[in-house]
């Protein structure tokens, strides 16, 4: 048993040594900015480039699954969309990013599935491909001395969900939000992974519903907690509602906590279809994504063309949508860094093109964003790296 003489030099210590000790740390390791380039993309000569694509990394390669796009035409002149089952795997050798494309596939074509890396393995959750909305659950792994990717059923979700995110405190996985046809959902599961009976169990629903979110896992100062930024969420008019909020998730609580909202150098900002990813231990980068000016825009169009009174109105809001698609310039390029603790936002470099529906993984110093969509219907094969500078 320590004596209150011990206990007294035990916190003399801790705060003369200590403490300036991780403070000194944490100034040290404060992120300056991040530089950009593509460093490999999706091999072969017909491949158009993915957006919804989902995976993760598993013994040093990073699995890069299914997604869609349009290889007949855009949407809007009868192109139909096209889903995947195909499987990349991408790897990093002497600092140099190599991409090929893998025998194994997914049991179907599947594109906005819901995935991150766990303990284990890359889980994969719902999404949807054109029978409609998929309710499966799965694990994929490497298997490097098999050079194949080793794919495992778990239990299915209660429902069907597209558009959703997932993360990971360790055993623990937590299904936050995503949309069906009808409706956005504020739905938030959890699955234990070694538990003895796996099954989705019910945790306090987010305070608003969200698709298109990004969910990351990082300290409050205190423990591991989820983080959710941003999204947007289907409203009756057929207008979506679009958000940027942060809600922080506090698993010894059992609670959401709303946080600051995402900012800019103006006002309050809007974002959804981001990639985001942890670093150190009390901050997120938040990478590119929709900021809702045009796709608002291209909505209501949508709406009125769908309410038009005779073919001639119908025909000038058709117009007005081509222009609004044909001037497309992109997705915002913005770079956020969050800090979880003091939760301050900071604005770093551009990227140079913002992907989006897609994934960010973190690999050392640098972040992978692999495919994505670049502006309404039109997808990127490219793989961008940033690297982060301390």
């Amino acid at each position: 048993m320590l004596r209150s003489y011990d206990i007294k030099k035990y916190f003399i210590f801790y705060w003369l040594f200590f403490l300036p000790v991780r403070y000194s740390f944490a100034q040290n390791n404060m992120i300056k900015d991040i530089s950009w380039k593509v460093v490999t993309a999706l091999p072969g000569e017909q491949q158009l480039g993915l957006a919804g694509v989902f995976g993760g990394v598993s013994n040093s390669v990073l699995l890069v699954a299914g997604g869609s796009n349009f290889p007949n035409g855009m949407p809007w002149k009868g192109g139909e969309k096209k889903y995947w089952n195909t499987i990349y795997a991408i790897e990093k050798d002497s600092g140099r990013y190599t991409t090929r494309l893998l025998k194994d596939t997914l049991p179907e074509p599947l594109a906005y599935s819901a995935s991150t890396t766990t303990l284990h393995g890359i889980i994969c959750i719902g999404g949807e491909n054109k029978t409609g909305i998929s309710k499966n659950v799965f694990l994929m792994n490497w298997d490097a001395k098999k050079e194949a990717v080793i794919q495992q059923t778990l239990p299915s979700l209660p429902f069907a969900i597209t558009n959703a995110a997932v993360c990971s405190i360790g055993n623990n996985i937590f299904l936050v939000g995503g949309e069906d046809t009808m409706q956005t959902f504020s739905v938030f599961l959890k699955l234990t992974l070694n538990a003895g009976k796996l099954e989705w169990q019910n945790l306090p629903p987010l305070p608003v519903a969200l698709s298109h979110t990004t969910v990351l896992t990082q300290s409050n100062g205190q423990e591991e907690c989820v983080f959710v930024i941003g999204g947007r969420s289907k409203a009756v008019a057929g207008i979506s509602n679009l958000h940027g909020v942060v809600y922080c998730y506090i698993p010894s609580k059992n609670c959401w906590v709303a946080c600051s909202e995402l900012a800019s150098n103006t006002s309050h900002a809007f974002l959804s279809a981001t990639c985001g990813v942890a670093v150190d231990h009390d901050k997120i980068i938040v990478l590119g994504g929709d900021n809702g000016i045009t796709f608002s825009k291209i909505e209501k169009l949508n709406f009125d063309i769908l309410h038009a009174k005779d073919a001639a109105e119908k025909n000038k809001y058709n117009r007005e949508k081509m222009e609004l698609i044909d001037e497309h310039k992109g997705f915002d390029k913005s770079v956020w860094l969050y800090n979880t603790i003091n939760h301050s936002w900071k604005r770093l470099s551009d990227m140079p093109y913002s992907p989006v529906t897609t994934m960010a993984v973190r690999w050392g110093n640098d972040i992978l964003i692999p495919a994505g969509e670049i502006k309404p219907g039109t997808r990127t094969k490219s793989v961008l790296m940033g690297h982060i500078i301390y």
